[in-house]
């Protein structure tokens, strides 16, 4: 008695779960924004980052630096964050074929 009376039970449950969903639809769902976030950052605003070297050769000291990114023997990449350390933009110099930069923008909603 109590097996048959479970699975009526689990039947009307299952059914009222089915009933209440809410199918999506134009009026049920919102908008995107047709745009990237507006919000911009100045010369004068601080902005934390995050600055990494891969180096593809040895080099005994630092000062011939600016030399070797230039030459292409080193990857600088820099992470840009917001004050809650969530990445806003990565560059990666001279990452692309022809010197050019890899530039990633990050949108948060």
């Amino acid at each position: 008695m109590k097996k048959p009376l479970m699975t009526l039970m689990m039947l009307v449950l299952c059914s009222a779960m089915a009933i209440a969903q809410i199918k999506p639809n134009s009026s049920t769902q919102g908008t995107k924004a047709p745009t990237l976030d507006t919000t911009s950052y100045n010369a004068t605003d601080k902005v934390s980052y995050v600055r990494s070297f891969d180096f593809y050769k040895a080099m005994t000291s630092e000062t011939g630096l600016s030399t070797e990114i230039a030459n292409g023997n080193v990857m600088q990449t820099t992470q840009y964050v917001d004050g809650l350390g969530r990445p806003i933009e990565t560059v990666a110099r001279r990452a692309l074929p022809g010197g050019y930069d890899l530039v990633q923008y990050n949108v948060y909603d």
